[in-house]
């Protein structure tokens, strides 16, 4: 259930994540006012030389201040929007990889140091699906064993022989190493016979 809880925290690791969207404030704004400075400065160059061209008084001067306004506060707008919505995106796409990612860290580490460990849950919007799907099979193939069917078919195979009864027909993958032991098995209980 705490586990539950983390997940729907917006801040899973809030120093890493926090140095993370500064960092990316820092370069958004950086652009930013590039942009404000560029366009701005090219507003500003055709004002005043529409001032000194027409010389204009400093009534006109101020309709057509006025006028070049509307161009820098969109402008002004659109480096905003830009700003907030790349910051949006940026912390929606990276909690997406991120939390996963802090998911499968703390189960391979629990692995690691041979505990019980539960299947991994991530929200069906979250990237990283696949990786998610793979590690908790590994989980289900590590609880019941990989050849726990192998074992079962060899144990049919030894119990025959301890009771003297004929070997039961077993069927086993190529390469399985068990299926070579129940063959031998097979071999000596004919050989003795």
């Amino acid at each position: 259930m705490a586990n539950q809880n983390r997940r729907s925290q917006i801040f899973i690791e809030p120093y890493k994540q926090m140095r993370f969207g500064l960092t990316f404030i820092l370069i958004n704004l950086l652009f930013a006012l590039i942009f404000l400075a560029v366009f701005g400065f090219f507003i500003w160059d055709i004002y005043g030389a529409t001032v000194e061209f027409f010389s204009l008084s400093p009534a006109e001067q101020g309709v057509v201040a006025a006028k070049f306004s509307y161009p820098l506060l969109a402008i002004a707008l659109l480096a905003v929007f830009f700003v907030v919505t790349t910051l949006w995106c940026a912390a929606r796409y990276t909690h997406q990889f991120y939390g996963p990612l802090v998911s499968i860290r703390r189960f391979l580490d629990t692995l690691l140091r041979g505990e019980e460990t539960a299947a991994i849950k991530i929200r069906k919007t979250d990237q990283l699906q696949d990786i998610v799907l793979r590690l908790n099979k590994l989980l289900i193939t590590r609880a019941t064993g990989p050849r726990s069917d192998s074992v079962a078919k060899l144990e049919q195979v030894v119990d025959a022989l301890v009771a003297g009864q004929p070997i039961p027909k077993v069927e086993f993958s190529d390469g399985d190493p068990l299926g070579a032991i129940a063959r031998k098995l097979g071999q000596v209980a004919r050989n003795s016979s």
